[in-house]
């Protein structure tokens, strides 16, 4: 495969990801859950990962963070995941979509469920933990 091929192929994993995930924008929070009718944070990433990329993913935003690549802030692209601590853990995982904007399951805030929010605001900005990748990067292929 050459190398632009290899680069289109990771291209196009990350987007599925991102394409399958913006599926489920207005779909309802609820705690443990990981269906249409309802999902927590790391239920949807977990529905996400398996049904778009499938390849099994653990179920927990604490696990999640365990198991992938942890990256620093300026190498962040689209299709990476993005954690968030507030307490003494990692308990927030969402997908970050480009521009400062990552897709997750709210609990708490003006607007719940599947939503995009912006990394720049307040609560975001303050609870950040960090950022991790599932797949190759595009830029340089790792």
């Amino acid at each position: 495969m050459t190398q632009i091929a290899g680069a289109q192929s990771l291209q196009s994993d990350r987007q599925m990801l991102i394409n399958y995930a913006k599926k489920f924008l207005g779909t309802p929070y609820k705690a443990s859950g990981s269906t249409v009718h309802g999902m927590d944070c790391s239920g949807f990433l977990f529905t996400v990962v398996r049904d778009s990329l499938k390849i099994p993913f653990p179920r927990t935003a604490e696990a999640m963070y365990k198991n992938c690549e942890i990256i620093k802030e300026g190498l962040l692209e689209p299709g990476d995941l993005v954690f968030f601590r507030p307490g003494s853990k990692i308990n927030h995982v969402g997908i970050y979509i480009g521009e400062g904007n990552f897709i997750h399951s709210a609990s708490d805030g003006p607007k719940t469920g599947v939503i995009i929010s912006n990394l720049s605001d307040s609560y975001w900005n303050r609870t950040y933990a960090g950022a991790g990748r599932i797949l190759p990067s595009i830029i340089n292929g790792q």
